[in-house]
């Protein structure tokens, strides 16, 4: 889900929970059009079944959230009109947009027929180009994977869990589905495994593959088994660890999660087999294998090799210290603001003018480093982006500078 300050994102954690209380549940998807609502397309979630619950992160952006529950649904506006918290909700004194106080000078309000919440202008903005934007997204992110084709192997895109899959599904298909079963029986009734387990639960602490590929020697089951046997029940077991431990506590991060799986491999001589690598670029197909770390560390790798290090590490050096970048940067790290692809395109356009740069490269590098900072100082710790939106931004900044066709 796309969020664009953290009093937004607490704001739609609070209306969710709020809704949720009075046992309203996601069931069914229904069309309804409204002249007076931007997009055709809502959801009507006035439902006491207890299928699925209510997050934030059923829903694409956070003007989706609002059309589909206190804007769309004239029930659950009143419901929450009619409560004790309607002036949070409705009225409260800042945008639950940007984060912005209200004033007589900034302040509007979003209407619906007889529905209507208080927003800053600025918010109003941000809802109607979340609305013209949203029909563009699956378009613009299919463009992503031809561009990538060009210059990324399938395992630089790939997240951890797909790799770990795709070697799993791999063993089950050349030693058969009981062998599988039989790793996971051992791992489950394992006592050594399981205080191993328990070990880094109770700590808090990241997963050493050492200590788990020592540990499965010392289980009597694997300590003569193949390299490929232990090599899946380390996979098992890792993501039993993130499932239970990181995945709630944030230790490391997917990319690190990742490097353990890769040492995990490693370690024990796996081999991927030729369907792997046959046709590999052909293969990349789904937004979900994608890791958006590695397709910015792809990026910079092609640059490096189209000119050198020292020019990357100068760009990257005059990027972090830009007076230009670090102003605008600052200002949404401060705030802990959402970065916007307009501003830095904008901020993109003053930072070629003062330092004379004519090429898309540099600039279409400038663009993504701004994204991977504020990733880095804001996103990482408050989540206003998905995965997905963060790689529809890569995709937008590749398109707008013509990636696929890029001369000097």
């Amino acid at each position: 889900m796309k969020f664009y300050s953290l009093k937004g994102k607490l704001y739609a954690c609070d209306l969710c929970e709020h809704i949720e209380k009075e046992g309203y549940r996601i069931n069914e998807l229904k069309t309804i059009f409204n002249k007076n609502i931007y997009s055709q397309k809502m959801i009507n979630i006035l439902d006491f079944h207890e299928e699925k619950p209510l997050r934030p992160y059923d829903f694409e952006d956070f003007t989706e959230l609002l059309q589909k529950t206190i804007m769309g649904d004239v029930d659950i506006y009143n419901f929450i009109k009619n409560g004790e918290y309607e002036y949070y909700f409705l009225e409260r004194d800042w945008c639950p947009y940007t984060g912005e106080d209200l004033n007589e000078s900034n302040e509007t309000y979003w209407i619906i027929d007889n529905r209507k919440m208080r927003l800053s202008k600025n918010g109003l903005k941000i809802m109607k180009k979340d609305i013209e934007y949203r029909p563009r997204k699956q378009e613009i992110l299919k463009k992503l994977i031809p561009i990538l084709k060009k210059v990324a192997n399938k395992l630089d895109l790939m997240k951890w869990d797909k790799i770990g899959k795709f070697v799993i599904n791999s063993y089950i298909l050349n030693y058969g589905q009981n062998k599988f079963v039989t790793i996971q029986e051992k791992i489950v009734n394992s006592e050594k495994i399981a205080r191993f387990l328990y070990s880094y639960k109770i700590n808090k602490r990241p997963i050493e593959i050492k200590e788990l590929i020592a540990c499965l020697n010392s289980v009597a089951y694997f300590m003569f088994a193949k390299n490929i046997t232990i090599c899946i029940a380390a996979i098992i077991i890792l993501s039993e660890w993130y499932a239970e431990v990181n995945r709630n506590q944030e230790i490391l991060t997917d990319k690190q999660v990742k490097s353990k799986l890769i040492m995990i491999l490693q370690e024990l001589n796996y081999q991927f087999p030729n369907e792997f690598y046959k046709n590999i670029r052909l293969n990349i197909t789904t937004f979900d294998d994608m890791d958006f770390e590695g397709i910015i560390e792809i990026i910079i790798e092609v640059y490096m090799d189209r000119y050198s290090e020292n020019k990357y590490y100068d760009l990257s050096h005059k990027i972090s210290n830009s007076p230009f970048t670090l102003l605008y940067l600052n200002n949404i790290i401060e705030n802990h603001r959402t970065i916007d692809l307009e501003e830095i395109y904008k901020t993109v356009i003053t930072f070629s003018i003062y330092y004379r740069i004519f090429n898309n490269w540099d600039k279409c590098l400038c663009a993504l480093m701004m994204i991977y900072i504020w990733n880095k100082q804001v996103n990482s710790e408050c989540r206003l982006l998905s995965d997905y939106e963060l790689k529809l931004m890569i995709s937008d900044i590749l398109i707008t500078y013509d990636f696929e066709n890029m001369e000097d």
